[in-house]
């Protein structure tokens, strides 16, 4: 996934600056792809972790690709991109949130130009088409879980949650936490890339100041522009909370990396500096990110916080092979996260609990009668303890 990915960025480098991909080696996309392939948030969020955000980067690059090309040689009717750009939005829908917003872009840019051109009408209606099919199937799928009541509750809950408006109890303090999570975002951002900002701060410098030369989007550059950053902002404007996760953060890479090989073609066309000086600072980018990654995600057992790598499996495996099925899984902790690793290994749905008060009124609401409590020792990361418990 982490190469195709990388590839496809080679790809539409290639597109943009109108050179054929394996005719001949073009550098500029070599530059985009190496960037991108060793930047340390690539190599945390789509070569180390495992999230549906890596596989919707995916897709979101392949239909990046297939947009362009469908626009820049006008195959509006073309029955190839068209399906390929409908199978790669509704896995793309059918992956992540990314996809909705991705769906918005696109339409909104066909519905604009529908007002000239009719020719962008296929596109519309397809957008339009997958896209309820896509979220109708999501929809139908989770329903079946405990009925529509429970799962429009959930989301309602989940969105809100993720919007950051779950928390606001004011208007002060809706402000307050929309800029803790604008700040978070750019610190996920600055950790996840810094090296690729400073290397385009010198790269802006250099274009504006020795090169003199102007940074003129074409009309292709444009369309690149809002393929590649609308559906990322919406994302971040409308899940301002959900996007304080820093894998979010993958979904910038696309446009960091392909801006940074526009700017090395055009300084190197300009001659502004050697190609040895160039070169130089790509290597400082793949060298400087390939270390923070390994600084942060260090070989052996334990990780950059102290922590076992395996604590989730250990911890799960242990409520898996302890708790019966007519019990509820309760943990007494603390620093403990229930966590979706923690749950995968468990196979069991687990209740975070504070007291031994609290497990027993779980269970008489319910109507339960039994339960097992695990209580975590954040020493040597364990269950110390095991308690079995159960209602009369």
């Amino acid at each position: 996934v982490n190469f195709i990915s990388a590839l496809f960025i080679y790809l539409i480098i290639c597109l943009l600056g109108q050179q054929k991909p394996f005719y001949k080696i073009y550098w500029s996309g070599v530059v985009g792809f190496s960037v991108y392939l060793f930047s340390q948030g690539v190599l945390w969020f789509q070569s180390n972790t495992y999230m549906s955000d890596m596989l919707v980067h995916l897709f979101f690059i392949l239909n990046v690709y297939t947009i362009l090309k469908l626009l820049m040689r006008k195959k509006y009717f073309s029955p190839k991109y068209l399906a390929l750009y409908a199978l790669f939005l509704f896995l793309m829908i059918y992956t992540s949130w990314l996809g909705v917003f991705f769906a918005f872009s696109v339409f909104l840019y066909s519905f604009i130009k529908l007002r000239k051109e009719t020719v962008f009408l296929p596109l519309n209606l397809i957008t339009l088409f997958v896209s309820l099919a896509a979220l109708g199937l999501m929809a139908y799928q989770y329903s079946q879980i405990n009925g529509w009541d429970a799962f429009t509750q959930q989301m309602l809950q989940r969105m809100g949650e993720r919007g950051g408006l779950a928390e606001s109890t004011s208007l002060w303090a809706s402000l307050k936490a929309t800029l803790f999570s604008l700040l978070v975002l750019l610190k996920n951002y600055a950790s996840s890339y810094w090296p690729m900002f400073l290397l385009l701060a010198s790269f802006v410098y250099l274009t504006f100041s020795r090169a003199k030369l102007k940074i003129v989007f074409t009309k292709n550059g444009y369309r690149f522009l809002w393929l590649s950053t609308l559906p990322v902002i919406l994302l971040h404007l409308t899940l301002l909370n959900y996007s304080g996760h820093d894998f979010v953060s993958l979904y910038g890479s696309l446009f960091l990396s392909v801006l940074i090989a526009i700017l090395f073609d055009k300084l190197k066309s300009a001659r502004t500096l050697s190609i040895l000086q160039l070169r130089t600072g790509i290597a400082f980018v793949l060298i400087s990110s390939i270390a923070s990654f390994y600084f942060i995600n260090r070989p052996g057992k334990i990780s950059f916080n102290g922590n076992e790598y395996a604590q989730s499996e250990m911890l799960g495996e242990k409520i898996a092979k302890t708790a019966l099925d007519e019990e509820v899984v309760f943990v007494f902790a603390n620093e403990l996260s229930i966590d979706p690793q923690l749950i995968y290994y468990a196979k069991r749905n687990i209740l975070k609990i504070s007291s031994l008060e609290e497990a027993y009124a779980f269970l008489e609401k319910r109507q339960l009668n039994k339960g097992v409590i695990f209580y975590h020792s954040q020493e040597n990361s364990s269950f110390d303890k095991i308690e079995k418990i159960q209602v009369n």
